[in-house]
């Protein structure tokens, strides 16, 4: 049986961070997750479980690990743009070409383009700093649910990943997995059901490692 370790996930006061706001974060983060598998754990060991078969309770507390990690990822990366972007010209040299082009495709919306606020942002005092806020609020807008998104928000922020072949297949298991998870909980349709079971049930260890994997990112996000 695998035995996660969270904590060396985590941050200390005194360590180098691209945001300490996403440092607190994380560790909130981690202190939910461990609370949810002590919960997990608990629950199996009070009904003197054997082998793979899980409640539908316990069910609950794993993908409510998953989702959980999830949403440590999503505020931290958030948090590490708020912060770093601003500073955009101290990033590396990718990250700021990133910006330019989402200047370069904001610009080329043609008739989309709103004249009367790009007006007054290039009018303004520091037209650079309208454009910082507009690339923000659009890396921020939405919640982290798709490889893709981690990966511009990456590109955006100069984080590099160091992603292998089976991470980019792993990222896109679990993505997918925490948006049946949130958006259709887990529920199988007709066709996709197998014997008695109404959802779709997820592995102890898959969960954990993926849970787990979540964390890691979020920590890759926060060292400088």
């Amino acid at each position: 049986m695998y035995v996660p370790n969270f904590d060396k996930y985590a941050l200390s006061d005194g360590a180098s961070t691209r945001s300490v706001k996403g440092r607190d974060i994380l560790s909130y983060g981690i202190e939910s997750i461990k609370s949810l598998y002590d919960l997990f754990e608990g629950a199996r060991k009070k009904r003197a479980a054997r082998g793979g078969y899980t409640t539908h309770a316990e069910q609950d507390l794993l993908r409510s690990m998953l989702v959980f990690s999830a949403a440590t990822l999503d505020s931290v990366v958030k948090q590490v743009i708020r912060d770093q972007i601003p500073q955009i010209a101290k990033l590396p040299v990718t990250a700021q070409e990133e910006f330019r082009q989402y200047i370069v495709r904001h610009l080329s919306k043609g008739p989309q383009v709103n004249v009367d606020s790009l007006a007054a942002s290039l009018a303004g005092a520091d037209p650079r700093a309208h454009f910082i806020d507009a690339y923000v609020a659009d890396l921020t807008g939405d919640s982290l649910q798709s490889k893709a998104q981690l990966l511009r928000a990456a590109a955006a922020t100069g984080v590099n990943l160091g992603l292998q072949k089976a991470d980019h297949d792993q990222l896109d298991k679990l993505f997918a997995a925490r948006n049946q998870i949130i958006h259709e909980l887990d529920y199988l349709t007709a066709k996709q059901k197998k014997k008695q079971r109404n959802r779709r049930n997820r592995g102890r260890d898959e969960v954990i490692k993926w849970s787990e994997r979540l964390l890691g990112l979020a920590a890759t996000f926060l060292k400088s």
